[in-house]
């Protein structure tokens, strides 16, 4: 049998204000609530409940044989909650779906397993009980930012009692351990590239696993049939069958030893980006001394990696803020604010 691991993913940026040096001690709220909401309501309407409309179709129609999974950012939920409540109503009508499996993610959708084990940690457990709290689910599979992994990571996720990890830097088709964490089980999922290469490896490939991961962003309107088609086609197939991470990764089958560090494109960072990051995880130490919630908060919105793509030179998506320098300078004045309130609350 043929398992296809299939994820859905949903990742709504956060946004800053475009924030001045006189705003400076005046102005502590970071976020653009205007963009941020828009952005929002624009992809709920366009994407998202398209999206949830064909899983609840597709559940109905087939049950158990219908199986997928779905990854959501605490960035985007937290959204959804503020700007579009009904998002998570609908969520929780999926959770009816005992064959849908919910991941788990860092909260904030940030790099904070290449800095700090203990933040790592507090981040993903505030992500699990998100989950906890707005949908009442748990989760077995964790999906770190970028799908990044080190065999290092792989064993804090494994102490955190997760099952699986979905991992990006390794060969697809294949279900791996690392001897440094045996109870988790690496799958490497790859972005969607169309149903053509799954139907390919379903006919040419001898492995027994294929995983990859559909942005939400992709699923609009005019197009949501042919992803619902997709799913009819290989729920059709015999000796094919749609599975989840959980699933795969309590078959007893042999798996490899595997050796991947997939941090290494991460930590290629530009200067700006370099920059902007070192002086943001230098504050953890003087943001833990105020014992302070609110700022706990504010540092942990500051580290999504939202804030980063901006700053990246060759990027050729439309910059809200302008250009890469411009995203680094309005960043550096928001973490010059924020620094100033660390002084102030003590």
């Amino acid at each position: 049998m043929k398992d296809i691991c299939i994820c859905l993913r949903i990742h709504q940026p956060l946004r800053l204000k475009r924030y001045r040096f006189f705003q400076m001690g005046n102005d502590h709220f970071y976020l653009d609530d205007n963009r941020n909401r828009s952005a929002m309501q624009r992809a709920v309407h366009s994407s998202y409940i398209p999206m949830i409309d064909m899983v609840e179709r597709l559940s109905n129609k087939w049950g158990e044989r219908f199986t997928v999974s779905i990854s959501i950012s605490g960035t985007a939920l937290e959204q959804m909650c503020e700007y579009s409540p009904l998002m998570i109503d609908r969520l929780k009508m999926l959770t009816r779906h005992r064959q849908i499996e919910w991941i788990a993610e860092t909260h904030p959708h940030s790099f904070s397993s290449l800095f700090d084990r203990d933040e790592f940690a507090a981040q993903v457990e505030n992500h699990r009980k998100l989950l906890r709290e707005l949908l009442s689910v748990e989760s077995d599979t964790f999906r770190n930012t970028d799908l990044i992994y080190t065999p290092t990571i792989g064993s804090w996720v494994s102490a955190l009692g997760f099952k699986a990890m979905l991992i990006g830097a390794a060969p697809i088709s294949r279900l791996y351990t690392n001897k440094l964490h045996p109870q988790t089980r690496l799958l490497p999922y790859t972005l969607w590239e169309g149903d053509g290469v799954i139907g390919r490896w379903i006919e040419n490939s001898k492995e027994s696993l294929f995983c990859t991961t559909i942005a939400g962003e992709e699923f609009v309107q005019g197009n949501v049939s042919e992803y619902e088609r997709l799913f009819d086609r290989l729920i059709r197939i015999r000796g094919v069958s749609l599975t989840t991470p959980r699933v795969v990764a309590s078959k007893p089958i042999a798996a490899e030893i595997i050796k991947v560090d997939s941090s290494e494109h991460i930590l290629n960072q530009n200067e700006l980006q370099q920059e902007a990051i070192t002086q943001l995880y230098n504050l953890k130490e003087r943001v833990e001394k105020t014992n302070n919630s609110n700022l706990t908060n504010a540092w942990r919105i500051l580290q999504s990696v939202d804030n980063f793509e901006v700053m990246a030179l060759d990027s050729a998506a439309e910059n809200p803020y302008g250009t890469p320098y411009e995203a680094f300078i309005n960043y550096m004045n928001v973490l010059g604010d924020f620094r100033q309130m660390l002084k102030i609350v003590r």
